[in-house]
């Protein structure tokens, strides 16, 4: 499993919309079975390892998806 060293704009995105893929732009991309989106796996793990992005200062709500 590869870890998330920096947050990226797609990162940051995601974080904005509260990991929300409903109404996402990528989501077109990930909508086959077989791949899904990995944008709120790495949120989750970029906020834990490095905390919220300086440029990000609102509280975000992230839900669950299947």
């Amino acid at each position: 499993m590869q870890t998330a060293k920096r947050w990226t704009r797609v990162s940051i995105e995601c974080l904005k919309r509260g990991c929300i893929c409903e109404g996402c732009f990528y989501e077109k991309f990930f909508s086959s079975e077989t791949m899904k989106c990995q944008a709120k796996k790495a949120v989750i793990e970029l906020s834990t390892i490095l905390g919220r992005p300086q440029e990000y200062t609102e509280p975000t709500i992230i839900k669950d998806y299947e």
